[in-house]
């Protein structure tokens, strides 16, 4: 068993200097935590490199172009997707 409590923190509170990457590899909550970083995102306008699968994808695609951020690529065995503030 795992028993146990596991600490949480907001993105903005473990930021401490302007981030030029931000990568999200959350296992199936990807999107949860893009959602919380989304202020510091918008504010900062780093790379963002989240790893997503199918279900997810959709939705990724509609919040990383509603703050004009453009895809530029995947890599990885598992879907990793690189997206880039527009210029």
């Amino acid at each position: 068993s795992l028993a146990g409590t596991v600490p949480m923190f907001r993105s903005g509170d473990l930021i401490t200097a302007k981030p030029k990457v931000v990568k999200i590899d959350a296992e199936s909550s990807s999107l949860v935590v893009l959602r919380g970083c989304l202020p510091e995102i918008k504010e900062y306008r780093p790379v963002v490199v989240i790893e997503a699968h199918d279900p997810e994808k959709v939705e990724l695609d509609k919040i990383m172009d509603g703050i004009d951020y453009v895809e530029r690529g995947r890599f990885c065995a598992t879907p990793t997707y690189v997206w880039e503030p527009k210029r």
